[in-house]
């Protein structure tokens, strides 16, 4: 997962507001600065792929809360289509409903060039933007948990410094690297 070129740390994070399948209205805002956010965005709930990978986010849902991450779905399906979905793969996070295609067109930075989902977007708690192209990955688990990684690695960061938090590092004799 990397940065979003041409954003700044503290950046630019699109107000991002849909319906959920649970007939709500979902924003982004009030977890800005609060929680880290992780948005999947999925070109279609049937395929192999993005199915997989959505199950897969859900699997670890428990974990990801421990993060102070919240996961949220998007995919260009209907509210009852994706309740369904959700109801039938006991989903536990937010599906979004993007069926005009508007929280992908938030997203559409000129400076990743034109998206395809499946994709990924993390905002961690100081609300920097991060971004992972998913086209070519082929194992959704292997993905779920990379994203997880990256976003467990975002969480134990320093914000004043970036530096990476660790109560002991190999070879160290126990000291620490702390911001």
């Amino acid at each position: 997962m990397k940065p979003v070129p041409g954003l700044k740390a503290k950046g630019f994070v699109p107000e991002l507001s849909l319906m959920t399948h649970r007939q709500e209205w979902w924003h982004i805002k009030p977890l800005l600065r609060r929680e880290n956010v992780v948005m999947f965005f999925a070109h279609d709930i049937d395929c192999p792929f993005c199915s997989r990978m959505l199950l897969a986010l859900a699997e670890d849902y428990q974990d990801w809360r421990q993060l102070k991450a919240e996961v949220v779905g998007v995919a260009p399906h209907t509210q009852e289509e994706l309740a369904v979905f959700a109801e039938r793969n006991e989903i536990p996070y937010p599906l979004l409903s993007d069926v005009e295609g508007r929280g992908l067109e938030l997203f559409d930075f000129a400076q990743l060039g034109p998206l395809t989902p499946p994709f990924v977007f993390a905002v961690d708690r100081y609300a920097t933007l991060f971004f992972q192209d998913l086209s070519d990955a082929d194992d959704p688990v292997a993905q779920a948990k990379d994203v997880f990684d990256e976003v467990e690695f975002l969480e134990s960061q320093c914000p004043e410094c970036g530096v990476y938090r660790q109560s002991s590092e190999p070879g160290t004799g126990g000291s620490s690297a702390t911001g």
